[in-house]
């Protein structure tokens, strides 16, 4: 027997977003070549620098990254440079990732996740579209496309409840798009082009362990004492809020 929740619009555990303005075509490039005079970046680890930099320079941004046991604070300064050669430097100062530029986003990610199979951003979605659906009713969607295939099927007879929430807020938009053999991180991209949270995030937990499915367990910078997750799970994060900081006490 199969009972279906509600699906509730409710606040998450972050802030509402504040409304940002759509990402033109050709404008990722304009600012990335922007000229800096002078400009400071202090944070504790790589995806909280990263986040920052996006939202001072309001790049729209994916980030993939493996938390560490002991984070390497990031504390740089630069004089006379670009927005480019800032990205460039945070990324190239800690060993093991990459960063790819595309038409509209950034991409930064651990060496290898483009081919990892245990990274659920990489399960291949055949078709998925929007028809004047609110961007995030859309995310919930995807959420649950890729829970249903990271998470093992239930025995036969056993009762499944099917529920979740997404946090709607009063800037949220309805958008229509039309994706064909695109894999979960293409999707997401598209999602935080359309909508007010700009920045996404998936954080893994250091260590070999997979779940029982074969993919990556996850955790979450806005619950930064919480244990890692065995369901998939992204942080969104528009360009007026930040992470709380990490627990003084590192993960294990």
């Amino acid at each position: 027997m199969i009972s279906v929740g509600f699906i509730a619009l409710m606040l998450a555990a972050r802030p509402f977003s504040v409304e940002a303005p759509e990402q033109e075509a050709g404008s990722l490039q304009g600012t990335l070549d922007a000229q800096v005079d002078s400009y400071t970046l202090s944070q504790p680890d790589l995806a909280r620098a990263l986040i920052a930099v996006s939202s001072q320079f309001k790049i729209p941004m994916g980030i993939e990254w493996i938390e560490p046991k002991s984070p390497e604070p990031v504390n740089l300064t630069w004089e006379h440079t670009t927005v480019r050669a800032i990205v460039e430097s945070v990324v190239r100062a800690q060993r093991g990732y990459e960063l790819d530029v595309g038409d509209a986003m950034i991409h930064v990610f651990y060496s290898g996740a483009r081919a990892d199979t245990s990274n659920y951003l990489n399960i291949e979605i055949p078709e998925f579209n929007l028809e004047d659906t609110y961007v995030g009713l859309a995310r919930l969607r995807l959420e649950q496309i890729v829970r249903a295939r990271v998470t093992p099927p239930p025995s036969p007879g056993t009762p499944v409840s099917v529920g979740g929430s997404v946090a709607l807020d009063p800037h949220d938009k309805r958008r229509d798009f039309h994706l064909e053999d695109a894999n979960v991180r293409e999707v997401l991209d598209r999602l935080t082009l359309a909508g007010d949270y700009k920045v996404w995030v998936a954080t893994f937990p250091r260590g070999p362990a997979l779940t029982p499915t074969g993919f990556r367990p996850t955790l979450s910078l806005w619950v930064p004492r919480a244990g890692a997750n065995r369901l998939p799970g992204w942080d969104l994060f528009d360009w007026g809020h930040s992470p709380p900081p990490p627990p003084s006490v590192a993960r294990k």
